[in-house]
Parts: structure tokens; C-alpha cells; sequence
């Protein structure tokens, strides 16, 4: 098994990995952490899993580290966000059956 295969997605880092996703933005981990709720030092293990999995890349300017998706990343965010959507749409079902 890859790289890949080791990484496991928590509902925080999904968030991390959509939020990288629906902006063409460079983003820091230090703002995604703000904005997912993830420490630091955990967002910075994960980020570094998934760069070695090739599904981020990062830039040093000075002493921020830009991070970004690559396109191989970009399709799994998509696969992700597709998933997520359909669990919501069955949560949706499923809540309309025990409600009637």
C-alpha cells in the first residue's frame, strides 16, 4: 500500500482538504488551522502526509509555507466532496422516513 493508502480522513481534516479545494488561494497552516479548528502541530503532521502522497504541494516564502493541491489532490477532493454530498442527500431520506 502507498503513501496514500495510510492516510485517514477525520471530519476536521476533510474540512482542511475542501476548504485547500474551493479556493484558488494559496493558503498558509496557520490560517487553515483558524479555520478548521485543527491545531497547528496536527495540520502540520497531516499536510505532510498528504505531500508525500503528492496530493499537496507546498512553497517556503521565508518562514510561511504555502500549501496548495495538486491535480491528483484536486480529484480526491472532488471524490470527497461528491461523497459527502451523498451522505447528506441519504441523511436527508432517511430523516424524511422517520419523520412521516
Amino acid at each position: 500500500m502507498g503513501s496514500f493508502g495510510r492516510l485517514f480522513f477525520k471530519e476536521k481534516q476533510i474540512k482542511a482538504f475542501l476548504a485547500l479545494a474551493s479556493s484558488q488561494q494559496e493558503w498558509n497552516i496557520s490560517n487553515l488551522a483558524k479555520l478548521t479548528g485543527i491545531t497547528y502541530v496536527h495540520l502540520s503532521r497531516f499536510i505532510n502526509e498528504c505531500e508525500k502522497a503528492g496530493l499537496i504541494e507546498s512553497d517556503k516564502h521565508g518562514r510561511i509555507k504555502g500549501i496548495r493541491l495538486t491535480q491528483k489532490g484536486a480529484e480526491v477532493a472532488s471524490h470527497i466532496s461528491s461523497i459527502e454530498n451523498m451522505i447528506n442527500i441519504l441523511k436527508t431520506r432517511i430523516g424524511e422516513v422517520f419523520l412521516t
